[in-house]
């Protein structure tokens, strides 16, 4: 039979380690080519990229084809632990107080902090921008080019740099903030509306509270207790999904309601989500021993196919954030999808196995380790924002940034643990006034001080 008990420690211990990833990856945009962001190394001056320059830029594109599909797959394993001790009731109203209160709280806190970007150097390349005497970003060097349609065609020379001085950092909003941006919190937007959604079917099929467990583990049993149809049978329904929806709903729509338009990744998404469900619900009827025997394998063939994706079909893959063009053609498309899917889903295969193989039966790691997971994760990128629109004309090395922005977010993150009410808003259980009904307050709260702003802010920018 499956584990009755609701916390593993390999869960975990996987959450902190792809959190500090996801935090290696964001500051390894910074030195890396072809990538727009809101800093870019100094050194990157528009000529041929280096060696290592090239090398990061692989690094990130496989580190950005799994981490974050892998944390909606982690949310479906722990949802099943969830209701063994939670109602279906409890458990959606956990989800709110977890997964809303920590966004709307970023949204509000983020804006001071964005300001500081204005502080940040303006690369070599970028300058010739702004003075309008470079026309062409093959590299991606040029700090703080959101804007899409610089690369689409869509806009001429003239236009392109208007719009590039619109949004000089020395000058005004550091970015387009009229439309409310949760930053590393859109994560829990997607999945709180996805538990809202999927709840009662997770309960219904849930051993605790419904009377079909029993048919979803045989399902589950029944389809994928093998090592060829585990690794292809997901693979194919999201590679159908890419394929059917990526070039309607690009990547990178990460605003505050975009959950509502971004059906590609909505698919992808929800199908990993239920996936770390269902393999949780078999874990003891098979599966787990597969996912053993197969987690090298799944893992260095997931690894494999990202890289190839990148490796061999270097184009822009309808991702307005990459500074490379768009190659239209069907096979070229049918291939990064198919490429792109299966190594994602391959990757999150192996990584899990290797940590739920590893770590599973260890004892629990310190609570305040385990707290630090959900801080770490929605502060990180706010913190790097903040300390390299400072540094970066003074600490070049990649390593070094990356040592001081762990050191710091987790500092934070371990005073956010034991900030009494204020963990409340980071995603944390608090007592006292922030508990219960008066935590729907504080979200109401947060929800009008939100609206308010935002409607003050489009008030005053032109």
């Amino acid at each position: 039979m499956a584990s009755a008990k609701w916390r593993r420690p390999d869960i975990d211990i996987l959450r902190l380690v792809v959190n500090w990833l996801i935090l290696v990856l964001h500051v390894a945009i910074v030195y890396s080519p072809y990538l727009l962001f809101v800093h870019k190394d100094l050194d990157l001056d528009g000529n041929k990229p280096s060696f290592w320059q090239e090398g990061i830029f692989k690094m990130v594109m496989w580190l950005d084809g799994w981490t974050m599909p892998l944390f909606f797959f982690v949310s479906g394993v722990s949802a099943y632990f969830a209701l063994n001790v939670r109602t279906k009731n409890e458990f959606l109203q956990e989800r709110i107080h977890r997964l809303i209160a920590p966004s709307l709280f970023l949204m509000l806190a983020q804006i001071p902090l964005m300001i500081s970007i204005g502080f940040s150097p303006v690369s070599p390349a970028c300058q010739l921008y702004f003075e309008g005497k470079k026309t062409t970003n093959s590299t991606g060097e040029c700090l703080m080019i959101f804007n899409p349609k610089l690369f689409s065609g869509e806009l001429d020379g003239e236009e392109k740099m208007k719009w590039l001085k619109s949004v000089n950092t020395k000058n005004g909003y550091p970015y387009d903030i009229q439309i409310p941006n949760p930053s590393t919190a859109w994560f829990c937007i997607y999945l709180f509306a996805y538990t809202q959604i999927l709840a009662g079917l997770f309960a219904s099929f849930h051993p605790k509270h419904g009377r079909h467990s029993k048919k979803l583990v045989e399902l589950t049993v029944g389809l994928l207790n093998h090592p060829l149809r585990l690794a292809l049978l997901p693979g194919v329904w999201i590679t159908i999904g890419e394929i059917a929806l990526r070039q309607t709903f690009p990547k990178g729509q990460y605003w505050l309601f975009s959950f509502l338009f971004d059906w590609a990744n909505n698919l992808n998404y929800i199908s990993i989500y239920v996936l770390g469900f269902a393999l949780t619900s078999a874990d003891g009827y098979g599966l787990g021993n597969l996912l053993d025997q197969q987690k090298w394998t799944y893992f260095i063939m997931g690894t494999i196919l990202l890289l190839l994706k990148e490796g061999l079909l270097k184009t822009r893959d309808y991702n307005p954030w990459i500074a490379l063009p768009v190659d239209r053609s069907l096979l070229p498309f049918i291939s990064r999808c198919t490429l792109g899917s299966f190594g994602e889903w391959l990757t999150i295969l192996g990584v899990y196995s290797i940590f739920r193989s590893s770590f599973q039966n260890i004892p629990p790691i310190p609570v305040v380790l385990r707290e630090m997971a959900m801080p770490f994760y929605l502060t990180h990128f706010i913190i790097q924002l903040t300390i390299m629109s400072f540094t970066m004309e003074y600490i070049r090395s990649f390593p070094v940034n990356i040592l001081i922005i762990t050191l710091v977010t987790a500092a934070i993150s371990n005073l956010i643990t034991k900030s009494g009410r204020l963990r409340y808003y980071f995603g944390l259980p608090s007592t006292g006034r922030n508990a219960g009904k008066a935590g729907f307050t504080s979200i109401i709260s947060m929800t009008i001080g939100l609206v308010v702003l935002y409607v003050c802010i489009n008030m005053t920018q032109e």
